[in-house]
């Protein structure tokens, strides 16, 4: 697959996400305020246009363009897409996690775990039984103390996925923690012993 090819086709898969084409003024604004929403980034709406060919343009789409919209729909980067695009290279679609983990079952009622993902963010959760967990402090995030959700697995460098998320009474669905870059600090505290997972 040619450049051309690549773009088109990330393209494709950002229609997707959106569920609908980018074909108005409204569309490519609509990208980019979900871009910036989901993600803290985005790019222009004029270089959406661009990357769009809704404007004529001599300029080829950039690198930094391309990565941004590649993490939007869940790749690293450009070149993490174009990997995964490639015939026999690339990122692997499976493979064993060798990351430093957290499992539930390695947990007792009480413990608390922390941790940390970009830029700034830091949570501080509790351990109820049965992979329940309830947000004592949340910085800088969308979790909220005093949350309960579910987890079954906690790993360093990979994004922490909650599910049964709620918030005084009311069901949340689901969320995501360090989208791009993964957790990358992870502490368990049990009462007076501190374990460090970093």
């Amino acid at each position: 697959m040619n450049k051309e090819e690549l773009i088109g086709l990330l393209k494709t898969k950002v229609e997707e996400k959106m569920g609908r084409s980018l074909v108005t003024p409204t569309d490519f604004n609509r990208l980019s305020l979900q871009m910036q929403q989901e993600m803290g980034e985005s790019i222009s709406v004029s270089t959406v246009k661009r990357v769009w060919n809704y404007v004529s343009s001599h300029h080829h789409s950039s690198v930094d363009t391309l990565a941004c919209l590649a993490r939007f729909v869940g790749y690293r980067d450009w070149a993490g897409f174009v990997d995964a695009c490639s015939d026999g290279g690339g990122e692997e679609e499976s493979a064993f996690l060798s990351e430093p983990q957290i499992r539930t079952d390695e947990l007792s009622q009480g413990d608390m775990l922390e941790f940390s993902w970009a830029p700034d963010r830091f949570c501080r959760v509790m351990y109820l039984g049965d992979n329940r967990f309830q947000v004592l402090e949340s910085l800088h995030g969308k979790l909220r103390d005093g949350d309960t959700f579910q987890a079954t697995m906690f790993s360093l460098g990979l994004p922490l996925i909650v599910t049964g998320l709620h918030r005084n009474g009311v069901f949340l669905g689901a969320y995501i923690a360090g989208r791009r870059g993964g957790i990358y600090q992870l502490n368990r505290l049990s009462g007076k012993n501190h374990a460090d997972v970093e």
